[in-house]
C-alpha cells in the first residue's frame, strides 16, 4: 500500500468519525455510540471502505492505551482500603453473573465450555464507561462510586487468571493436572513478573522525574508500557493484559496521575479507533436476522446483572440505594469482554456465529450503559422511597446535591500550585489559620524534601486534568496559582475552570498586561508582581515623606479599583461577545442557563443577611456570579460569608424558571435581561 492510499484511508477514517460526533454530539449522545456507529457506518456492513485487518494495528494499540490506564487506577493502596467490596461484591458479582449464563446457555443446548466463556464474558462491565462519567461528574468518591470502583477493579484484576485459563477451557491442555500445573506456573511467573515490576518501575520513574525532562517521561512511560506488555506476550499472556499490568505497576507510584494525564490524549484517539474496529467487526445482516433474539438477550442481560450486581453489593455491606445504583450501572458488557472474546474465537471455544450475537448484545448493551449509569441515582431513589412507603417504614433520604452546592456548604482543602517563596508564603498563611490545604508541585526534589518534613504535596503538572481531579479540583473553594509562568498558569486556569466552575482562581502574574488575558480565562484575582511591588513601594515613600495615613489608603484603593474595573470589563465583553448563554454553559452546569441582574430590596428577605444564609443554590438552583456592592466594589463569584445591603446588585445564573422563583428573596429587585445588557 502506498504512502498515498495509507494518508487517505486515515483521513476517511478520521473524517468519517468526525461527522459522525459532531452528529451525536448535536444529539446529545454519548462519544461511545459514535464510534460504534463510525465502525458500522465505513466497515464491511455499510460503505465497506475499510476492512478490520485494515484497522487492527491502530485498534490494538489503542486497546492497550485504554488497559493500561485502567492499570494506573489500580492501586495496592486502594485494594487494601476497599478490600471487602473488592472480593465480597466484585467476587460474587462475577461468580454469580458466570454461573448464571452458564446455566441458562447449557440449558439451550450451548456446549458446556462455550457457555462457561460467555459467562465470564458477561460478568464484565466497562470501567472506561463508568469511571469516565463518575470522574466528570465529580461522584468518584461518593458511596456508589466507591463500590462501583470496588467491582470495577475486582473485574478487571479476575480477566488474569480468566486468560490463563483459556486453554484449559478450550480443552486444548495435555490433561487435566498437566493444564492445572501449567496455569499454576503461569501464574507464578506473572507473580514475579509483577513483583519485580512494582519495586522497580517506581525506581526508574524516580530517576527520570529527577533529570525534569518531559519528553524523557514520556518516552519512559511508553517503553515501560510496551516492554511489560512484549515481555508477557512470550509467556502466551496477551499485550492489552500485559499494557493493564503495567498501569498497575505504576499506579503504587505518586505519577500515575501524571502519566494519565499526559497519554489521555492519544489513548482518547486510540480507544476510539478500537471502538469503532468492533462496529466494523458486527455484521449488519446477522444481527437483523436474529434481532429479536438479540434484543430479548440485551433485556435479560440488564435484568440478570442489574440483580445480581445489587444483590452483591448489598451483600458486601452497602445499603439498599447503593447497591441498586451499583447493580443499574454495571449492566452492560464491558471492553475487556472483547479481549476475551477474540482469544476465545481463536481457540475455537466460540464460533463466529454466536460472537456476532454477543457482539450485537454488546455493542447495544454499552449504548444503553452511559444513559442507565446517569439516570441510575433516581431510579434507586424512587425504588427505595416506593418500597419504605409501600411497607409504611422510614423513609431514606439520599443526597443529590450538586458539587457545587456541596461546595458552597462545605468545601476541600485549598489548593496551591507551586511551592517557591510565594507559595511557602501562602501555604504558612493557611497553617496559621488552620485551614487545609494541598499542594502541587513539579520539583521532584522538592516534594521528596517537603514530604519527609511532613507537608501534603503532591508531584504533578496542575495543568493536566487528572492531577488537578486527585488533588480535589471538584471540591475546593480556592485554588491558588503562584508559580510565575504565565503560560503554564492559563493553562491551569482554563483546565481548573472547566472541571469547576465555582471555585475562586487566585493566581499571580509577573506583568499587568497578563491581567486581563487571566480575567477571560476565568480567573477571579490577578496578583501582579510589578503592581504590588509598585504598591509596597509607595507605601514606603509615603511613609519616608509623611504622607498622610489616609491619603496612601486612597490611593491604594484607587488602583485596586482600577484592577475591579478591568475585572467587571471583561466580564461584561465576555457576556456581549458570547451573548450570555455561552458563558453561562462554561459557568454553571445546565447549558439552558442565562444571566440576570437583581438589586436588593431594602425590605426583603436577602437585606443584611450573608449569601451562604439564603442557600441560593440549594433552595433554587441558582448561581451568584458577582457581587455589586452599592459602594461600587465589584466582587466576582464571593464567598458564603458576604453580607448583601440594601441596593446591592446581584449576577445570577441558573435556569430561567429558576431565577423567577428567586425574586421572592430579594423583594422587588430589578431584573436586568440580555438585552440591557448589551446596552451596557
Amino acid at each position: 500500500m502506498s504512502a498515498e492510499t495509507t494518508m487517505m484511508g486515515i483521513f476517511l477514517l478520521l473524517a468519517c468519525t468526525l461527522i459522525v460526533l459532531l452528529l451525536s454530539s448535536k444529539i446529545n449522545l454519548p462519544t461511545i455510540i459514535g464510534f460504534f456507529v463510525t465502525g458500522i457506518i465505513i466497515g464491511p456492513s455499510g460503505l465497506n471502505l475499510f476492512n478490520y485487518e485494515q484497522v487492527s494495528l491502530v485498534a490494538e494499540f489503542g486497546l492497550i492505551l485504554l488497559m493500561f490506564t485502567i492499570g494506573l487506577e489500580i492501586s495496592l493502596k486502594k485494594l487494601l482500603e476497599m478490600k471487602k467490596l473488592v472480593l465480597i461484591g466484585g467476587g460474587l458479582q462475577i461468580i454469580l453473573t458466570t454461573l448464571f449464563v452458564w446455566v441458562v446457555l447449557s440449558a439451550f443446548g450451548i456446549p458446556s465450555n462455550t457457555a462457561f466463556l460467555l459467562g465470564l464474558m458477561v460478568s464484565a462491565s466497562s470501567t472506561a464507561i463508568v469511571l469516565n462519567i463518575y470522574q466528570n461528574n465529580g461522584q468518584i468518591d461518593t458511596r456508589h462510586g466507591k463500590l462501583l470502583l470496588a467491582i470495577l477493579i475486582s473485574q478487571d484484576i479476575a480477566v488474569i487468571p480468566i486468560m490463563l485459563m483459556l486453554p484449559m477451557i478450550a480443552g486444548t491442555g495435555a490433561g487435566v493436572m498437566a493444564s492445572l500445573f501449567t496455569l499454576g506456573t503461569n501464574m507464578i511467573a506473572l507473580l514475579v513478573v509483577m513483583l519485580v515490576a512494582l519495586v522497580v518501575v517506581p525506581k526508574i520513574l524516580e530517576v527520570v522525574v529527577s533529570r525534569r525532562n518531559r519528553e524523557l517521561f514520556i518516552i519512559s512511560v511508553m517503553t515501560i508500557c510496551i516492554g511489560i506488555a512484549w515481555v508477557l506476550s512470550l509467556a502466551d499472556v496477551s499485550m492489552s493484559l500485559g499494557a493493564f499490568l503495567a498501569g498497575v505497576a505504576i499506579a503504587g507510584s505518586e505519577y500515575n496521575h501524571e502519566v494519565i494525564g499526559i497519554i489521555m490524549p492519544i489513548r482518547d484517539m486510540m480507544t476510539g479507533i478500537f471502538f469503532i474496529s468492533v462496529g466494523m467487526m458486527l455484521s449488519v445482516a446477522v444481527m437483523m436476522e436474529n434481532i429479536v433474539l438479540i434484543l430479548i438477550l440485551v433485556g435479560l442481560l440488564i435484568l440478570a446483572k442489574t440483580v445480581i450486581a445489587t444483590a452483591a453489593g448489598w451483600i458486601a455491606g452497602a445499603t439498599a440505594g447503593t447497591a441498586i445504583i451499583g447493580g443499574l450501572s454495571l449492566a452492560h458488557i464491558g471492553e475487556f469482554s472483547f479481549v476475551l472474546g477474540s482469544s476465545g474465537l481463536s481457540l475455537g471455544i466460540l464460533t463466529d456465529g454466536i460472537y456476532q450475537i454477543f457482539l450485537a448484545v454488546a455493542i447495544i448493551s454499552m449504548t444503553i450503559a452511559p444513559f442507565a449509569v446517569n439516570a441510575a441515582p433516581k431510579i434507586s431513589q424512587r425504588i427505595v422511597h416506593a418500597a419504605t412507603h409501600g411497607k409504611g417504614g422510614a423513609s431514606i433520604s439520599f443526597s443529590t446535591e450538586s458539587p457545587a452546592s456541596k461546595l458552597e456548604e462545605e468545601g476541600g482543602p485549598v489548593i496551591v500550585v507551586g511551592f517557591g517563596p510565594a507559595g511557602r508564603y501562602v501555604v504558612r498563611a493557611l497553617k496559621h489559620v488552620g485551614r487545609e490545604y494541598i499542594i502541587l508541585e513539579m520539583n521532584h526534589e522538592t516534594v521528596a524534601e517537603e514530604r519527609r518534613n511532613g507537608e501534603h504535596i503532591l508531584y504533578g503538572d496542575a495543568s493536566l486534568e487528572p492531577v488537578l481531579q486527585h488533588a480535589g479540583i471538584r471540591h475546593t473553594r480556592t485554588l491558588v496559582i503562584t508559580i510565575s509562568d504565565s503560560s503554564a498558569a492559563e493553562s491551569i486556569a482554563l483546565m481548573a475552570r472547566r472541571l469547576n466552575p465555582w471555585t475562586t482562581i487566585i493566581t499571580r502574574a509577573r506583568y499587568t498586561t497578563e491581567s486581563s488575558t487571566l480575567f477571560k480565562l476565568g480567573v477571579d484575582e490577578v496578583i501582579a508582581d510589578e503592581r504590588e511591588a509598585g504598591l509596597a513601594m509607595a507605601r514606603r515613600v509615603f511613609a519616608n515623606e509623611n504622607v498622610p495615613a489616609q491619603d496612601l489608603e486612597q490611593y491604594v484603593l484607587d488602583v485596586r479599583g482600577e484592577m475591579f474595573a478591568e475585572r467587571e470589563k471583561v466580564l461584561i465583553q465576555k457576556v456581549i461577545d458570547s451573548k450570555v448563554q455561552k458563558i453561562s454553559s462554561s459557568l454553571a452546569p445546565s447549558s439552558k442557563s442565562e444571566f440576570v441582574h437583581i438589586a436588593v430590596s431594602p425590605d426583603s428577605e436577602a437585606a443584611g443577611k450573608a449569601l451562604a444564609d439564603l442557600h441560593l443554590r440549594k433552595r433554587f438552583h441558582v448561581s451568584v456570579v458577582s457581587l455589586h456592592h452599592a459602594s461600587g466594589e465589584v466582587i466576582l463569584t464571593p464567598d458564603g460569608t458576604k453580607v448583601l445591603m440594601p441596593e446591592d446588585m446581584l449576577v445570577l445564573s441558573g435556569k430561567h424558571e429558576d431565577l423567577e422563583r428567586v425574586k421572592e428573596v430579594f423583594g422587588d429587585g430589578v431584573h436586568v435581561d440580555d438585552e440591557i445588557l448589551k446596552r451596557e
